[in-house]
């Protein structure tokens, strides 16, 4: 997880059997799985569920692999996706604040 001034980045890599080229195209589309993993248990929804909640999030997913070598997921979400400029809560003077919170 890495975090930049507008963006946090989740990379998911493993060293696994890879996906095609031609199933990285479909790998979104719900129940869709590979030929080469069909002795893995899945039933073709975790990526797409994934791509969905990210979306709502404003954000997106990226997915490159190599057959034999292995995959590298990335998911990049906007760090203020409702346009908050956290300096506008910024409370200059924490008396006035509390006094006025008392009252």
């Amino acid at each position: 997880i890495s975090y930049q001034k507008e963006l946090v980045r989740i990379d998911v890599i493993d060293k696994g059997i890879g996906i095609s080229e031609e199933d990285l195209n479909k790998l979104f589309t719900p129940f869709f799985r590979s030929e080469n993993v069909a002795d893995i248990p899945g039933n073709g929804l975790g990526l797409n569920l994934v791509k969905e909640y990210v979306s709502q999030c404003g954000g997106r997913v990226e997915v490159t692999s190599t057959l034999g070598e292995g995959t590298k997921a990335t998911i990049l979400l906007d760090n203020d996706p409702y346009g908050i400029n956290e300096e506008k809560y910024i409370i200059e003077n924490t008396e006035d604040f509390v006094e006025e919170l008392v009252t």
